[in-house]
Order: C-alpha cells, then structure tokens, then sequence
C-alpha cells in the first residue's frame, strides 16, 4: 500500500510538469508586442508587407496591421513560452514577401530572447524571404542578434548541440530593387542546413562605397552569419552593389559559392570567412565558446566572378590568411586545440576555387589577395575568357556550307587550366584590366598543291565517286582586344570539341541509286586523316569532333547501289551441310536425272503386272 501511494505521489508531481511544456506546429493569428520591443510576430501565418497611401501594413489572410518605420517583423514566433522546460517550435515553413515600404529588420524564422535553455527544440523546415522595393535596415534568416529588441542568446555550452537545437533546413531569400545595411542567416549557435541568397536589380548591401575604405567587418555586409553553422551557403549577386561579401565571423560553412555578375559593384570578398589583419580586423567580438577571435572557416569555396563586375580584389578569410609569416589558423588551434571538433577538420586544407573574368579594380597592401599575393596547392584561379565563334543553327537552311559552334559553352569547358591558367601573358592582361577574348576562326580557304596531294592520295582509300566541296583552316586565337594584339594560337586542345557543319539543299540532293557518304579530312602537322563524321536524321547537317586545329576538307563519296539478290528459303536441316560447288551441282542434278528414270521404269513394270 505505501508502495502504491509513492507511485501516486510521483504522478501528482511529474504530471503538472508534462503537461506545461508546449509543442507548437502550427501557424496562429499575427500580432504586435506591447512595450518598447517594436516587434510584429506572424506566427508562421504568411504575410505580405506594403506601403499603401503612404503607411507600411502587414497583411495577411483575414488581417491587416500598419506597421512603423522601427518595427522588427519576425516571421516564425516570438519567445511564446519562457517558464517551463521542454518546450518545442516545430514549423513546416515561414513566409515573408515585402513588396514596398521601410521597416527596420525582417527575420525569417523564429526569435527567442529569454529563458532560450527552456526549450528543447527551435525549428523550421523552410524559411521564404522576398523583399522587393523596400528599405530594411537588416535582415537575419534563422535566428536574430537585435540588443535591446530582439537578442538570441544562446547559452556557450550547448554550441555541440547546435545542429539538434536550433536550426532550419532551407532558407530562400531574395532581395530585388531594395536597400539594406546587413544580411546575415545564422548566429548565437544556430544550424541552417541549406541557404540560397539572390541579390537582383540595383540592390545595395551595405552603406560604404567603392574602395572609400570605409568598411566595417561582420556589419555592412552580406555574409552567411555569425557563431553558427551552415552546410550549403549559395550568393547569387546580379546588378547590384554590395560593400562585403563574406562568410561571416565564427561561422562554420561546409561549402560556399558565390556568383556575381552583370552591372554589380562589390567592395571586398573574402574566400570564406571575414578575416581582417589586426588593425582592422573586429577584435572587439567575443565568442563565448572560442574566445576573442574573429575567425570563420568554409570547407570548400567557389567563387564566379563575370565579365563587367567591379571589385576591390578577393580577400584570405581566416583558414588562409597569415600576418608577419604566421597564420592564424594555426595560432586558433594551438589556442584551442581541445576544440578541433567545433571547427572543420578539412578547412585549412579546402579547394577554393576563382573563376574570372574581370579583373580586380585595386588591391590593398595590407590585405592577403587569393588572385595574385597567395601561392596555396589548394587555391586554383581560372581566367574565363569571353568566347567568340560562328554560331550554326542545324535547323535552319543555308545557300553553302557552313562551319561552326551550336553555343560557345563548350568552348569555355576547353580552355582549361592546361591552357589559359598557365599562360603568363593572359594572367598579367587579365589583371591589368585588359579584355581578353578567345576567337574560334573558321574561315575556306584555296588549297595549295601540297595539301591537294595529300588529300588525293587519301582519297584513292575510298571508295565510289569522290567529290571535294572545299578546303577550310580553323584556328583557336587568343587576342587582347584592349591591345589588339593576339596572345597565342591554340593548336590542340586536352579534349574533342564538337563542331557542326550545315549543309546547303544541292549538297543534300543524291542521284538515285547511290548512297553518298561525308567524310572531314584533317591535315595537322604534316600528318592527314579521316575523321568520323554523324549525319543529322533529316540530312541537313553533319558533326565530327577535333583536337586540333589546322586545314580540312569536306568530301563526300557516292556509292552505287547494287540490287540484292533474292532470298530463297531454304529448309531447316539438324545437321550442318557443306554447300556444294558449281560442278557438284551439276552432278547432283543428272544423278537425281537417272533416279527418277529408274524409278519411272520400275513403277512402268510394276503397273503391266498388276494389270496382268
């Protein structure tokens, strides 16, 4: 009996306890904090925010709230329990579209600000961010770091159980025609497993402007955060300007890639995290768990830089970079050796990879440039050339054949590392700011003596009547059009490159009873041969693939067709029978001949006997 009066005893007390710890996974009505907070919280429920007469409102299904210039607006919710323990936010998605109007922050998941170690989980699954035409003074995806609005503390010790905590597994963002001070995804701790980021159409990222010097680190800027995780971190930038592109400040990123292109103005990228030697560097942040380091690390890094861009240079984030011959990385892990687990094990040694297309505008002194001051096994520069070939349409008609390209991608995979990387001349032009240009020529041209021989005497190999429509010289140039000057004449290339040939209406017309087959003759370095060709299924054009780049020849070859004889059927036999030759069968058939003379007889005699 006492034994079952302390089980009662046990349920009185445990059970209070589990039914105040609340799980929230769905969406409830938006509304707006009481007091100096200044927050609009949607509470999951999708929003849209726009100026209307003059006044910013939020509006939603079966709601509207004008909201003021200082408003945070937070997508997921807002510390909706604080006193108890073991409290979970379990959302399948936030949504935030702004098409007008000024706040001064958006926040696409969930903000808590107290009592953060009373809940067991904080989660989203996917966080959507669109602003258009708006001011927003920042904008953060997973968590928030607003002091004195909005302030997510979490606590140093539960940094190992970032990843389980507090997380989210998408966050799509897109920022188009708008203004802010600072984009950032993660911070205090926080995980997002995937993180897409476009910046479109005269945005502007930050308040400094083109190499003014002026830049502040983990602030005027777009980066992947601060004290968190991110396991895919992707910047698409796209006319626009952005004083600092960056990993961020103590965040760990398993891959980063960052794509600028278009009319767009970026002060400083840093290949991954945001590193700055000790004058300028933000010494004044302290990491609870790694102390007063401003570091980060990204495990594997690309960055695309296109045509037209203009940059100050691209910059060593922390796992590169090295002041006085000392690296800082290694001083973090002297430091912190215990800690080697926090990090990524593979940073130091990550691929980063630049792609270029334009050179940087200026280098500072003080800084460490990934594109020409580092010399890293595991840093590759390419240098992208801007590609010019005749372009062929196989489907459309053409008055005489016609040589050239379908696009010019494949020409960009070709002109590899083996190629433009090692070629002093294209790397100096490239960084002195000239336009490089790689020029596939194709161009007929009259064949001297030597080269009809040659072709002749190949030819005596094929069969039918053989035919030469025209002899061609191709050629793979590198030219510095600022200059206008060439930089080299590519003979061969690491790998075949597909070339399209158009064939006029006469070239398609074969005589009847003749079969015409095309053949591309090559002649390079003295040596010639055939090269196999594919005809198109409607016959209008050809392809064939080459390596190098000299003279050809475009022949055809017209074959009689000869009728086939017709099939017999023969009889199955079991047993394999040697076919007879021309005289067996001529005495095959006169003994058969005597056989049935014998046989008529003996059945002549039989039938007088039965008459008898």
């Amino acid at each position: 009996m006492k034994k079952l009066l302390k089980g009662l005893m046990v349920l009185v007390v445990l059970v209070p306890m589990m039914v105040s710890a609340k799980e929230i996974t769905e969406a409830s009505e938006p509304y707006y904090l009481d007091g100096a907070a200044n927050t609009f919280v949607a509470n999951g429920t999708p929003i849209v925010i726009e100026e209307i007469d003059g006044v910013t409102y939020a509006i939603w299904d079966g709601g509207k709230q004008a909201l003021n210039a200082g408003t945070v607006v937070v997508g997921g919710y807002y510390n909706p329990e604080v006193d108890e323990s073991g409290n979970v936010i379990d959302l399948d998605s936030t949504s935030i579209t702004m098409n007008s109007g000024k706040v001064f922050a958006i926040h696409g998941g969930n903000a808590i600000d107290a009592k953060v170690e009373s809940y067991d989980r904080i989660h989203v699954n996917t966080i959507n961010m669109s602003i258009k035409n708006a001011d927003v003074t920042e904008i953060s995806g997973v968590s928030m770091t607003y002091k004195g609005v909005s302030d997510t503390v979490v606590p140093a010790e539960m940094f190992d159980n970032a990843k389980e905590f507090y997380t989210a597994d998408k966050v799509n963002f897109t920022f188009d025609n708008s203004t802010t001070k600072r984009i950032y995804f993660t911070s205090s701790y926080t995980y997002a497993k995937d993180v897409l980021v476009n910046v479109l159409n005269n945005s502007v990222v930050g308040e400094t402007g083109i190499l003014d010097g002026s830049v502040v680190v983990a602030y005027n800027s777009l980066s992947a955060g601060t004290n968190g995780f991110i396991d895919n971190y992707v910047v698409n930038v796209e006319d626009s300007k952005v004083t600092q592109v960056d990993g961020g400040l103590r965040v760990m990123i398993q891959n980063m890639e960052v794509n600028i292109a278009g009319d767009s103005e970026i002060d400083y990228i840093f290949a991954g995290s945001a590193y700055r030697e000790v004058s300028k560097s933000n010494q004044a942040t302290t990491w609870n768990k790694l102390g007063n380091i401003a570091y980060g690390q990204v495990g594997n890094m690309i960055i695309n830089i296109a045509k037209g861009v203009k940059y100050n240079n691209i910059y060593a984030g922390f796992q590169f970079a090295s002041l006085n011959g000392n690296s800082e990385y290694d001083k973090f892990y002297e430091t912190f050796d215990d800690l080697v687990a926090a990090g990524l094990s593979n940073a130091k040694t990550a691929l980063v990879t630049i792609n270029i297309a334009q050179s940087p505008m200026e280098s500072e002194n003080t800084l460490e440039s990934m594109i020409s001051d580092i010399n890293l096994d595991n840093v590759v520069v390419n240098y992208i050339t801007e590609v010019k070939a005749p372009i062929v349409d196989a489907t459309e008609g053409v008055l005489e054949v016609a040589i050239g390209v379908v696009n010019t991608d494949d020409l960009n995979i070709f002109l590899d590392d083996n190629i433009l990387n090692n070629n002093a001349e294209v790397k100096d032009a490239i960084n002195a700011g000239d336009t490089i240009t790689t020029n596939l020529e194709i161009t007929k041209i009259e064949a001297n003596e030597e080269l009809i021989d040659k072709v002749n005497t190949l030819l005596e190999e094929i069969t039918g009547n053989k035919i030469v429509v025209g002899y061609y010289n191709i050629e793979l140039l590198i030219n510095n059009t600022t200059l206008n000057t060439t930089l080299g004449n590519i003979t061969e290339l690491t790998n075949p490159l597909t070339l399209t040939v158009l064939l006029p209406e006469d070239l398609q017309q074969v005589s009847e009873g003749y079969t015409r087959t095309y053949y591309m003759l090559r002649e390079h370095d003295g040596k010639i041969e055939v090269l196999d060709t594919t005809v198109a299924s409607d016959g209008k054009s050809l392809t064939f693939e080459t390596d190098k780049f000299s003279n050809y020849a475009l022949v055809y070859s017209d074959v009689l067709i000869e009728d086939d004889e017709p099939v017999i059927d023969e009889p199955v036999i079991d047993e394999p029978v040697e076919n007879p030759s021309t005289n067996d069968s001529v005495g095959v058939f006169m003994t058969l001949g005597a056989i049935s003379v014998v046989g008529l007889a003996t059945a002549t005699v039989v039938l007088k006997k039965r008459h008898n």
